[in-house]
């Protein structure tokens, strides 16, 4: 049996460190749900953490440059939508 609170809704999402300046913890998102006609909603950030060393993006260069991190950040929509199911897509865009 699988239990499901449906109306605590959240979405995550898996972001290089060097993007974090644009989702400031409290901050609003605006993002796109392609099951529900592309709707675009806001989205308020409540949780980030780093995903730990294993999760990082390769320097550019060989030498004199560093890994980025990748964080976890989620968020909670703004408005109520009831149409939105776990396991749906939810893309961020600026």
């Amino acid at each position: 049996m699988s239990l499901l609170k449906t109306q605590d809704k959240w979405v995550t999402f898996n972001v290089r460190e060097d993007l974090l300046k644009d989702m400031p913890l409290g901050g609003e998102i605006e993002v796109m749900i392609p099951a529900l006609d592309k709707k675009k909603v806001k989205a308020r950030i409540y949780y980030s953490r780093d995903l730990g060393s294993y999760a990082t993006w390769q320097a550019t260069k060989a030498t004199g440059q560093w890994d980025s991190k990748t964080f976890e950040i989620k968020a909670r929509p703004l408005e109520d939508l009831p149409e939105l199911r776990p396991g749906m897509t939810v893309v961020y865009f600026k």
